[in-house]
């Protein structure tokens, strides 16, 4: 029998999506050195471009971790496998592009 995944909270903004893209990869085990250097560049962007202070960064922390959390446990046992190799694997492109 097929598991049906119920859609949860999705990021609203550039800086959840990034932060909830690095959960992914973390939850997955797909961190390298590139990775995260990339992930800091862009995270680093947003916050001067967005004007995002402390407190706005940890409320987008907060709120990135619990939608990963969400999609962890609602993959399943096994489950998580395809959201890493689709989510996951797309999200550790994207970082390992983002320019210097």
């Amino acid at each position: 029998m097929a598991t049906t995944c119920n859609a949860g909270p999705k990021p609203q903004t550039d800086l959840e999506q990034t932060l909830y893209e690095m959960g992914v990869i973390g939850y997955c085990g797909l961190s390298t050195d590139t990775v995260i250097q990339g992930f800091n560049r862009e995270l680093r962007q947003l916050i001067d471009r967005n004007d995002i202070d402390n407190q706005g960064l940890k409320n987008a922390q907060n709120r990135a971790l619990t939608m990963v959390e969400w999609e962890w446990d609602n993959r399943g046992l096994g489950g998580f496998r395809g959201w890493c190799r689709t989510e996951g694997e797309s999200a550790v492109k994207r970082f390992r592009s983002i320019p210097n």
